[in-house]
């Protein structure tokens, strides 16, 4: 299961899974974004991100992330009243989506909890 060629139908369910406010990343595209336009950017997706799990490497910009602290609270008088959050590319986020996916299935046979 692990091994077998990816599909359109998978890089479609991770995109829908994903909530369409969330925060975008460097790109500034939401998950709704692309969720909007699946129609016209679906395939390229797919086809980009077959290609970029095949090699082993994704281009440098798709794993761009931007860090930001939220503050927590009212009143922030330190580094703990705060926490980060990473604002990754929504594509990476697809195709790490499809990945997570995928292995859902099998850590448990392969993690013990004890």
């Amino acid at each position: 299961m692990l091994t077998k060629p990816f599909s359109f139908d998978e890089f479609k369910t991770a995109a829908f899974s994903m909530l369409a406010d969330k925060c975008s990343g460097p790109n500034s595209f939401n998950p709704g974004f692309y969720q909007h336009f699946w129609d016209m950017c679906g395939i390229e997706i797919y086809q980009a991100g077959c290609e970029w799990l095949l090699q082993g490497v994704f281009p440098p910009h798709i794993n761009s992330t931007n860090i930001a602290l939220i503050p927590k609270g009212d009143g922030q008088t330190s580094m703990e009243d705060r926490r980060p959050i990473a604002l990754c590319n929504v594509v990476y986020k697809i195709v790490a989506k499809v990945l997570e996916n995928r292995l859902k299935f099998v850590l448990d046979k392969c993690i013990s909890v004890n």
